[in-house]
């Protein structure tokens, strides 16, 4: 369910004897200019540079022969000593003026900005359902060499490389080659031959099923309740022709809480029946949404499983979580939100619940044994983060106050209520839980809700506080919180009415007031969900990393809560919250 921004390498001189120094020749200070100044060339003015048209072809600075033997010297072995010649007169070093230094320093400039702008592109095209991380230039060239093979194997049907190589599929399990990863047993021929029959039409025993490749995908600290396979598989038809399938396995992990929470049963009638029953009512309004992926296939048993589409061969991406939405990001989520919480308020309405398990509410009773145990964990931890701040004498005597007896609080903060606005919410709108398509610009076009495994009838305003505060950008957060509540609440009028809602449409100050309201669990959202989207990527990012009490799990909790990125979002966060009221909890 959840990375870090990976730096660039740097590069070093490596001289002969392993040590890591700059080559210099004996008379060279590693302190000195590298161009003598004693003689300096005539100054050519650097707006004249400009103005010629730089960078032109006859803006050499020297030819290459003067500096030949100055460049054999500078780029010899430690100690060389330069090669003797016929004269005994001294060869006079060539010197740069300080205008043709600039207009070197200009052109790599333009060169490694031109270089950074031709990889962010290449950023943009690749998938990047795992890879929400800034990646470095190799990370990124490395999956762009295995999506361009993957999609010319989705396209054409044959491996680009014979045996398909596991050069471009480092992961890669067929059904030719030795397992390269962790892939389990059940995913086999036999488990796709289901779905080509429900997604294509084919009659059993008609085709041939081909696995080309499947591909572990996400990772510690990507996705905390599923293991995740993109899977490319082939039908080969008796009559010659072949189909096709792209989607996503999603394997449930065994962990008793979640079996406690139904997320499996949840997530499978969200697919099963919310979904197209939502689209279905915006298609009667003569509006075409898709609000979710397709659903195929599930298993319930030992491994909870559910196959989806792969949004990613549609062009859908995930965000950056750590860098969060911008206004356009966030305004094209908002807008989706509001129509899915619109459908859903008017089918509650006219209909009652479309599933009674979604009447538990986000925080259930019989969970409080699980959310005291997390709670318990992180509470000292994010309390003792507040220690170096300036503000701590404000900030943590009051935090203190407003974290005891925190599940009743919460319980009471998120519960269902009927005499106001209620929808189906999505229960976990963070960054990794939505994917965006983009137009060729880059700007993006539309967005799809993924991971329904909490949904819960109660109040729109948490799902606000939740998105806002744990995946928009800085800037959006803090200061355009009101015109972020603003949009989605003319978003979901418009689409209220569009949809016939059968009682009041909720104005602004409805929304404000309700969230003075449920303000607890919005300040809950600073310690509960925002370190978590913030954290950098670690092995011990699992439920045991937040509630162990293992070495490992204290220090992941410790970098968790003292991350600087964290601290950079909390501390005005926290201003905003206290000047608004909410954090006034006693």
């Amino acid at each position: 369910m959840m990375t870090s921004f990976p730096s660039d390498p740097h590069h070093h001189w490596e001289s002969t004897n392993g040590h890591m120094e700059p080559p210099f020749p004996p008379e060279v200070s590693p302190f000195t200019p590298i161009w003598s100044q004693d003689n300096p060339s005539p100054m050519v003015h650097y707006p004249e540079l400009m103005a010629a048209g730089f960078p032109c072809a006859d803006l050499a600075i020297w030819p290459r022969q003067q500096v030949g033997s100055f460049v054999a010297q500078r780029l010899s072995p430690r100690g060389a000593q330069p090669a003797s010649t016929s004269s005994s007169k001294k060869t006079r070093r060539r010197v740069a003026s300080m205008a043709q230094r600039r207009a070197a320093n200009i052109r790599e400039r333009r060169r490694m900005f031109n270089l950074n702008e031709a990889f962010d592109k290449l950023r943009r095209k690749v998938p990047t359902f795992a890879y929400e991380k800034r990646l470095s230039r190799i990370e990124t060239l490395r999956l762009a060499i295995t999506y361009i093979g993957f999609m010319s194997e989705l396209l054409n049907g044959t491996p680009t490389h014979d045996g398909r190589s596991p050069e471009l599929y480092p992961n890669l399990m067929t059904s030719e080659t030795e397992v390269k990863s962790p892939i389990p047993d059940w995913l086999n021929e036999q488990f796709f031959e289901d779905i080509f029959v429900e997604k294509h039409g084919l009659e059993r025993g008609q085709f041939v099923v081909k696995v080309r490749a499947i591909i572990p995908t996400g990772g510690a600290g990507e996705n905390y309740t599923s293991t995740l396979y993109r899977a490319n598989v082939d039908a080969e038809c008796g009559d010659g022709t072949t189909k096709n399938l792209a989607v996503i396995i999603k394997a449930m992990i065994s962990v008793p809480a979640l079996k406690e929470f139904g997320v499996f049963t949840k997530e499978k009638f969200a697919y099963d029946t919310v979904l197209p029953k939502m689209e279905a009512e915006w298609a009667k309004a003569g509006t075409e949404i898709q609000f979710g992926s397709r659903c195929w296939k599930t298993i319930e048993g030992e491994v909870d499983i559910i196959v989806l589409d792969d949004l990613c061969a549609s062009g859908y991406q995930v965000a950056n979580r750590q860098k969060g939405a911008d206004f356009k990001h966030a305004h094209l989520l908002l807008a989706k939100l509001a129509k899915y919480h619109a459908a859903t308020a008017v089918d509650y309405r006219k209909n009652g619940p479309i599933n009674p398990l979604f009447n538990n509410g986000m925080v259930q009773e019989t969970a409080r044994d699980f959310f005291d145990k997390f709670l318990n964990a992180i509470t000292p931890v994010f309390l003792d983060s507040l220690s170096s701040w300036d503000e701590c004498d404000k900030f943590k005597p009051k935090m203190t106050r407003n974290m005891k007896d925190t599940f009743d609080k919460l319980f009471e903060a998120t519960k269902k209520d009927d005499s106001g606005f209620v929808a189906l919410c999505h229960g976990d709108v963070w960054t990794n839980n939505h994917m965006f398509s983009y137009h060729e610009s880059g700007d993006p076009r539309d967005v799809l809700l993924i991971d329904f495994q909490g949904p819960y009838y109660g109040s729109p305003v948490l799902e606000l506080f939740y998105y806002i505060v744990s995946s928009t950008t800085l800037e959006l957060k803090t200061n355009h919180f009101d015109e972020l509540i603003q949009f989605y609440q003319n978003q979901l009028a418009e689409s209220l009415r569009k949809l016939d809602y059968p009682e009041r449409i909720p104005t602004l100050r409805d929304i404000h007031i309700e969230m003075l309201r449920r303000a607890y669990f919005g300040m809950q959202c600073l310690y509960g969900i925002l370190p978590v989207v913030l954290a950098n990527k670690s092995e011990n990012a699992n439920f045991a990393g937040f509630v162990g009490e293992e070495e490992e799990n204290v220090q992941f909790r410790h970098d968790v809560f003292n991350n600087p990125l964290y601290h950079q979002h909390l501390r005005p966060l926290l201003k905003m919250f206290d000047l608004r009221g909410y954090l006034d909890h006693e």
